[in-house]
């Protein structure tokens, strides 16, 4: 049986390796509940300054779409996610790649990525939870395009997943930072929105 993912890594490996970089990717791991582990691999930095963050554990699985009763378990469509950076990594990317990646085997849908709303951080990020943590988070929001699958939970985990407009979204009852999330995805601005520094936990 061929190892899929195994062979996607080689060729990544090889693919960048004629781009010039011939380092081995850093690497991180993702696992959402309900779903299998995604990876996110660094290729790089170039020469250019351009980092590559590579999604691996999409192709996993062909692609297929939901309310088809037949797929082809060999021979569907297989992907991963690209996104090329130039500068320090941002932190968050990682996890916001895998969630965009996982997309498909969450909610149903298959997501184009078409731009970045912005880098979110900031007093609405900071989280207490009940057992006493707390965690702060740096969230990358991306804007996608639907090109396939239906919206619907197939992860076990939620019960019903659909689009809100921006007048439903605002009498919704949702987390400070996912309002400000909110607010910027349905703002339209063609700038990435980041917020200078000026708090620390």
């Amino acid at each position: 049986m061929i190892d899929v993912l195994a062979k996607v890594g080689a060729h990544l490996r090889e693919h960048f390796a004629r781009a010039g970089i011939v380092t081995e990717p850093d690497e991180a791991s993702v696992t959402f509940l309900g779903t299998e582990r995604l990876d996110v691999l660094r290729f790089g930095p170039d020469e250019d300054g351009i980092s590559h963050y590579v999604s691996l554990g999409c192709s996993r699985h062909p692609m297929f779409d939901p309310t088809e009763m037949v797929t082809d378990a060999l021979h569907g469509p297989r992907a991963e996610v690209v996104v090329a950076l130039r500068g320090p990594s941002p932190k968050g990317l990682a996890r916001s790649l895998a969630i965009l990646a996982a997309a498909p085997a969450v909610e149903g849908l298959i997501l184009e990525p078409d731009a970045l709303i912005g880098v979110f951080g900031g007093p609405e990020f900071l989280v207490h939870y009940p057992n006493g943590d707390v965690a702060y988070y740096t969230t990358i929001a991306f804007r996608a395009r639907v090109v396939g699958g239906t919206h619907q939970p197939v992860d076990g985990e939620m019960s019903e997943v659909r689009h809100f407009s921006q007048s439903e979204c605002a009498s919704l009852n949702m987390s400070a930072s996912s309002r400000v999330i909110s607010r910027e995805a349905f703002a339209g601005s063609t700038n990435p929105y980041f917020r200078p520094a000026v708090w620390t936990p």
